[in-house]
């Protein structure tokens, strides 16, 4: 009577398990939950590059550029450069006077890094012959920064060579081979126009922006859809910061 019993159960438990089997309902709540979660990218999505840089800046000189200018200068240039793509293409004339514009910006950071890199050298050869140890900072920024135009990288390298040019200075300074006045000199030789050239590219920016929009809301609409595909921004992260009305004119 047992083994009838216990053979009686493995079938009704079989036929238990087809009718589960055979049910729709089940199967549709057997279906991996990650075939709803994850939709399958567009076939027309292209591959865009985007530079993806860890930024550390050690000096208070640097990170007061930092806070104030980095995000909104990287974003202006973008907003400059994608309006000159999608936008002016078709339209010579603005084209011209948006590269003119975008000449003097790219020709005033070539300035910059140029007379950086002047400088950087001059204080090199004094750091190298003494070999001073550099000094710790109390408060360091580190961040990774997303890199979206070429002018983009030029002026975050331009505020990297900045801070390591201050570094030098401070442990020159400690190390008694530079004075508190020439210390100071050398900050306000750079930090004031890095300001400025963040201020230019703004209105720059702001300008351009107004000469898109004048060509309709399909022109923006355009520009918005380039900046999703190319970097997952939204028209709000692409639209130009204009500066402050005090911006880059108040004293170091």
């Amino acid at each position: 009577m047992d083994t009838l019993t216990r053979e009686d159960e493995r079938k009704r438990t079989e036929g238990e398990s087809e009718g589960r089997t055979r049910s729709p309902a089940t199967d549709r709540r057997r279906k991996p939950v990650g075939d709803k979660q994850q939709p399958k990218q567009p076939v027309t999505a292209k591959s865009h590059p985007v530079m993806i840089r860890r930024v550390t800046l050690r000096t208070e000189a640097a990170q007061v550029i930092s806070r104030a200018h980095l995000g909104k200068t990287i974003r202006n240039l973008y907003a400059i450069a994608v309006v000159m793509r999608i936008v002016f293409a078709s339209r010579p004339e603005q084209l011209t006077q948006a590269g003119v514009l975008m000449e003097g910006l790219v020709g005033r950071l070539q300035e910059l890094n140029a007379s950086l890199k002047g400088v950087t050298e001059q204080y090199s050869a004094t750091y190298n012959a003494s070999l001073p140890q550099e000094p710790t900072y109390t408060k360091v920024f580190e961040e990774e920064i997303q890199i979206t135009s070429p002018q983009a990288m030029s002026f975050l390298n331009l505020l990297i060579e900045f801070d390591h040019l201050c570094v030098k200075i401070d442990a020159l300074w400690f190390a008694g081979l530079v004075a508190d006045d020439e210390k100071a000199q050398v900050v306000r030789q750079f930090h004031r126009p890095i300001r400025q050239f963040a201020r230019e590219c703004a209105v720059v920016a702001v300008s351009i922006w107004e000469k898109a929009k004048e060509s309709g809301a399909a022109a923006i609409e355009a520009v918005r859809g380039a900046a999703q595909e190319e970097t997952g921004a939204t028209l709000l992260q692409v639209e130009p910061v204009a500066p402050a009305a005090d911006e880059g004119d108040d004293d170091d």
